[in-house]
């Protein structure tokens, strides 16, 4: 059994195991015991200029069946718009390399490591195996990859 809120425990099943959901569990993936190339990156696009909205990438048939199933993105999508904002606002509101200059040079006398930086600056953490410590933090990790992607190609 995987903890989780009551915006995911949601659904209650009466079935028999050969029936209906049980045989749906086959074709989704258990986020922590599925193969590690069974995944999705978060992005976003904006559906008005103040209401960018998060989207969920894959090719994999298996993950998208499981954010199907899961209803991740809706679940994402209604507790992430505050994060999402507060992301893209970092990255447009001030000058093009705030995101590089807060990560590499504002704690620089700190002596800070790369998860220490991420730690105290987005409170989140960046190594996969630890994403389940604090909230949010594979979503704002996908999405701060690609703000300093495209960070990188305007800087060019």
């Amino acid at each position: 059994m995987i903890p989780s809120c009551h915006s995911c425990n949601h659904i209650k099943h009466n079935t028999p195991p050969d029936e209906g959901w049980y045989k749906a569990l086959s074709n989704i993936m258990h986020p922590y015991i599925d193969n590690k190339d069974e995944t999705f990156l978060f992005s976003y696009f904006y559906n008005s200029l103040t209401q960018p909205k998060v989207t969920l990438k894959t090719e994999n048939i298996k993950v998208k069946k499981t954010i199907v199933f899961s209803k991740i993105d809706k679940i994402y999508e209604s507790h992430s718009h505050r994060e999402l904002k507060d992301l893209l606002d970092l990255r447009y509101k001030y000058f093009k390399n705030y995101l590089d200059i807060l990560l590499n040079n504002t704690f620089k006398e700190m002596a800070l490591s790369q998860e220490e930086a991420y730690r105290m600056i987005f409170g989140i953490e960046i190594n996969e195996e630890d994403y389940h410590s604090r909230p949010f933090s594979k979503f704002k990790k996908d999405i701060i990859e690609e703000l300093l992607r495209l960070e990188s190609r305007k800087s060019r």
